[in-house]
């Protein structure tokens, strides 16, 4: 994996010890509706596939990388993201604050015609990971997301729009494996999109997603 080899080559022969790769596969059902200028879509029941990778290259320290793909009828999101996170220990617990970049693609193709919204953003948060039962934790997680670039597109057209917000609340319950770990999360995300005039639409999403970590 790139990742395995870009922790590689920062990792010095006392760090070694401490390497460790945890790659995840995974899959959720999801419910999207869309809110422009108050007016509300009807929900809708889509998918979204996970693939993602993890590695430790130093003690309490993780870069990290996700990709995704969702669809709901007929509207796509495709985004990758990597980062930086750091773990602190607190007895059988833990709390990993956290950074990442990423970008995505949003493809609407409700009416015909493709309508897509391209982002850049940063990504700021934190996600914890608690004991509650011999091999049993508890994962909650949340993140801020605040776009550095966006775009909207459409046939023969494009605009450049106002920085845009996100975030998102996902509590995940991990169970250990005799070989990996299985996950269950609820999760709930929103996007506020902003274009340049006084139109505004927001992105609402909730869904249960099934992880599987190798490691």
């Amino acid at each position: 994996m790139l990742l395995s080899i870009l922790a590689a080559s920062l990792t010095t022969p006392a760090m070694a010890e401490t390497e460790f790769n945890d790659f995840y596969i995974g899959a959720s059902v999801q419910q999207s509706k869309f809110k422009v200028d108050g007016e509300s879509s009807k929900s809708k029941t889509g998918y979204r596939l996970t693939l993602g990778d993890e590695v430790n290259f130093a003690e309490n320290q993780t870069l990290f990388f996700e990709g995704n793909l969702s669809k709901v009828k007929k509207v796509e999101r495709d985004e990758v993201r990597g980062g930086y996170k750091y773990k602190i220990q607190l007895g059988e617990h833990s709390v990993s604050p956290k950074v990442a970049v990423g970008y995505e693609q949003i493809k609407d193709k409700t009416d015909g015609d493709t309508l897509k919204v391209e982002r850049t953003y940063a990504e700021l948060g934190v996600e914890g990971r608690i004991n509650v039962a011999r091999d049993w934790f508890i994962k909650p997680e949340v993140s801020y997301q605040k776009d550095l670039r966006a775009k909207l597109k459409a046939d023969g057209f494009s605009e450049k729009m106002k920085k845009g917000d996100a975030y998102k609340i996902r509590v995940g319950a991990e169970k250990e494996l005799v070989a990996g770990k299985i996950e269950f999360a609820p999760y709930y995300s929103v996007y506020n999109m902003k274009l340049d005039g006084s139109s505004k639409s927001k992105l609402q999403e909730g869904g249960l997603q099934v992880l599987y970590h190798f490691n």
